[in-house]
């Protein structure tokens, strides 16, 4: 992989982004002063999933803080709608 643009890469979904890793991980070589930009290039893709993993489960704690909250409403106004 030597072309590596992060706008084209952020634009992947995860399993073409865990490809690419797959590969970075198996591509041997042979310079070791380009090393380095295989473990960058590893570190940016691995960076990404996680934000996208860290995104997802934001939104589903927010769902979950407004249905709790929701439910004490309702907790809190079912004794005066009962009455």
């Amino acid at each position: 992989m030597n072309e590596f643009n992060f706008e084209v890469i952020s634009k992947k979904n995860d399993e073409e982004l865990k490809e690419i890793l797959s590969r970075l991980s198996l591509e041997p070589i042979i310079n070791d002063f380009v090393q380095h930009r295989a473990i960058i290039q590893a570190m940016v893709i691995n960076q990404i999933l996680f934000q996208r993993h860290i995104d997802g489960v934001e939104k589903r704690a927010r769902i979950g803080q407004w249905i709790s909250m929701g439910i004490a409403v309702l907790a809190l106004l079912s004794p005066i709608w009962l009455s």
